[in-house]
């Protein structure tokens, strides 16, 4: 099976061929399709490898593809923070924590104010569908009334 293009079947000779990794496995393919999917994401690559591609050792790419996909989805249910956006009430999820720095700029003493200003933390969430960002207090930082 090493004799064609991964992707789209073709034959290839010595001088025609390349190799890409797919899945963390090396796969032949023809100079077009290196050209076509050399930018292309690896899981973009896998997938079309296992819809409609002649990838070598199968298999083992669908092992690979199953287990990133298990390690992306742990990695979004880490960063699910429970709130829906408001615009469109898709998932918030954690973006990490931005420390602002408060105070104005003037001409004169800019730095020695916002020095004395101080600054603020600020936990950031984006919604995963129309890419919303909102601020909010982190919860250690949140004053209970």
């Amino acid at each position: 099976m090493a004799n064609v293009c991964a992707f789209c079947g073709k034959p290839l000779g010595l001088l025609g061929r390349e190799n890409l990794v797919c899945g963390g496995t090396s796969q032949p393919v023809c100079k077009e399709c290196w050209g076509k999917y050399l930018d292309v994401s690896d899981r973009e690559r896998v997938e079309t490898l296992l819809r409609s591609g002649h990838p070598e050792d199968p298999d083992k790419l669908r092992q690979s593809y199953e287990a990133q996909r298990r390690r992306e989805e742990e990695a979004r249910s880490a960063r699910l923070s429970g709130l829906t956006c408001p615009r469109c009430g898709g998932a918030m999820l954690r973006r990490g924590r931005q420390t602002f720095k408060l105070g104005e700029e003037t001409l004169f003493f800019s730095d020695l104010n916002r020095l004395a200003s101080g600054s603020l933390e600020l936990e950031l969430l984006a919604c995963e569908k129309c890419g919303k960002v909102e601020f909010y207090l982190p919860a250690g930082k949140r004053k209970q009334a």
